[in-house]
């Protein structure tokens, strides 16, 4: 008996483990989501300007100076035009796979529009891509992180 005790005592703190960490992840999950609806909402960005640096690229991380890289995108919100910028090694620009006048995905805050992030992740080639972010975004919100 001591010895099925001591063979149990490890399988069950193992299990213990494994079943917080799946309530962890899926509570981080709802948080996530949470946050989408409350906090933010998304619409379609254009690229107006993009210039690399000399350096040019390094593994998908923008190298050399914080002047090097520049990024312009505009995007409208209840009929008013809002401009970001990103330069330098402030944001993720990918290495490839944009250009002036492309569509991408941008997330928004609510209470302040002007703060937004484009998602390099989600373009927007016609009027379905945008619809089908958002629906696949019902079970699988997108990451965000600059």
């Amino acid at each position: 008996m001591k010895k099925m005790i001591s063979i149990l005592k490890p399988i069950l703190i193992f299990g213990g483990l494994i079943l917080l960490t799946y309530f962890i992840i899926v509570r981080m999950q709802k948080a996530s989501q949470s946050f989408l609806k409350e906090e933010g909402t998304f619409t379609i960005g254009t690229i107006t300007s993009f210039s690399g640096h000399d350096g040019g690229f390094n593994g998908g991380a923008v190298s050399g100076s914080p002047h090097g890289t520049f990024l312009e995108f505009k995007y409208i919100i209840n009929n008013k035009e809002y401009v970001q910028n990103y330069g330098g090694d402030d944001y993720f620009i990918p290495e490839i796979g944009q250009k002036e006048g492309d569509n991408f995905l941008v997330f928004y805050h609510n209470k302040n529009p002007k703060e937004s992030m484009m998602l390099f992740n989600y373009p927007i080639k016609d009027s379905n891509d945008f619809a089908r972010y958002m629906e696949e975004f019902k079970t699988t919100p997108p990451k965000l992180k600059k």
